[in-house]
């Protein structure tokens, strides 16, 4: 579902205390009288917290977006990323 998707609408959700949220019924109403049948819901959320709330080191984290002057998503999502990271000590080959 992912290839060729194109972003279409863009509203805000509240999670409330009963840790639930209300879609907005127009929009939805909307994309199917215009025959969309499926849809993607991304949660967007703040990267340091994530990385706090993760198995990431938040210290190697830090060093990464301070020295390379990188925002903290496209840290995360480097972190995040498969491949030689977690495999490959790439923490040992960071100079400090």
């Amino acid at each position: 579902m992912d290839e060729d998707l194109s972003k279409l609408f863009e509203f805000d959700l509240e999670i409330n205390s009963e840790k639930t949220f209300q879609f907005p019924e127009d929009k939805l109403k909307e994309l199917h009288a215009k025959g969309y049948q499926n849809v993607k819901v991304i949660i967007y959320g703040d990267a340091d917290k994530a990385v706090r709330e993760s198995l990431i080191d938040f210290k190697l984290y830090e060093e990464i977006k301070v020295t390379q002057g990188l925002p903290g998503p496209v840290v995360l999502n480097f972190l995040r990323s498969k491949g030689s990271i977690p495999s490959g000590k790439f923490k040992s080959r960071v100079k400090y």
